[in-house]
């Protein structure tokens, strides 16, 4: 029995998707065994006994027409050897069948897509496949990869960072490519201060003025809750609090 592995392709890689068995041509195999059959010694000399005892039934016959109760003694025991003989050369002529099934079997090719395995090759990509992580494919040379379609990354080109996403099957955030996660807190500020950069004067200006409208109103809540606690010193803090905000504002806008 031969197994196949059914695959697909997804951006040239070729994906396992299960798993099936090749199958047997059913006349081919049949014509070819019964011809490897035939030339077998068994084969021979079951034709062989067949032809004897044929011959014997034929004489057992006469020594029953005759009443010759010796001979038909003689006979029938003659008869029963050659049974047994051939029911012994049947049973190894069907154990040589079976073996042949298993060796000289023909079989169909198997479909687009499919590929036949080795015993070996079959027990791994089977354990490989029922044991795969969600989001993982098994590929068709035993490695398993993650699907990352989608992902984002970031990547420094030309000096410049730039925001890319996975879009092929068996890319990798390696290397250059730094997922947003693993970012650093000094490519985090680079890369708002290169956003901030790219702005139109006009965009740059709306978006200044709407972070200093927000600390502005933060600072007014701050000081509230501040007296509300009896703080004596409720707006100095709110003031620097404002100041602070509006330094950091200021220098990233300017």
């Amino acid at each position: 029995m031969r197994k196949t592995a059914i695959t697909k392709t997804i951006d040239d890689l070729k994906i396992v998707t299960g798993f099936d068995i090749q199958r047997v041509n059913p006349v081919a195999t049949r014509k070819i065994i019964s011809a490897m059959l035939e030339e077998l010694d068994e084969s021979k000399r079951l034709t062989g006994v067949a032809s004897s005892l044929e011959d014997r039934k034929l004489a057992l016959k006469t020594a029953i027409r005759n009443k010759d109760n010796i001979e038909i003694e003689n006979i029938s025991a003659e008869i029963a050897s050659l049974e047994s003989q051939i029911e012994t050369l049947r049973d190894l002529i069907r154990q040589k069948q079976m073996e042949f099934l298993e060796t000289e079997a023909i079989y169909f090719a198997p479909p687009s897509r499919e590929y036949i395995l080795t015993d070996e090759e079959a027990a791994d990509l089977e354990l490989k496949f029922g044991t795969l992580k969600p989001n993982h494919f098994l590929l068709r040379d035993g490695s398993i990869i993650e699907d990352l379609r989608g992902s984002d990354y970031w990547e420094k080109v030309d000096g410049k960072w730039r925001r890319s996403q996975i879009e092929k099957l068996g890319e990798t955030i390696d290397g250059s490519r730094v997922s947003p996660e693993n970012l650093k807190q000094k490519d985090i500020d680079e890369i708002e201060t290169q956003r901030i950069g790219d702005l139109s004067e006009e965009d740059k200006k709306a978006e200044k003025d709407r972070l200093l409208e927000a600390a502005t109103n933060a600072a007014v809540l701050m000081r509230g809750r501040l007296e509300l606690e009896d703080d004596a010193e409720a707006l100095t803090k709110a003031k620097a609090f404002l100041s602070e905000k509006k330094s950091e504002i200021e220098s990233l806008y300017s």
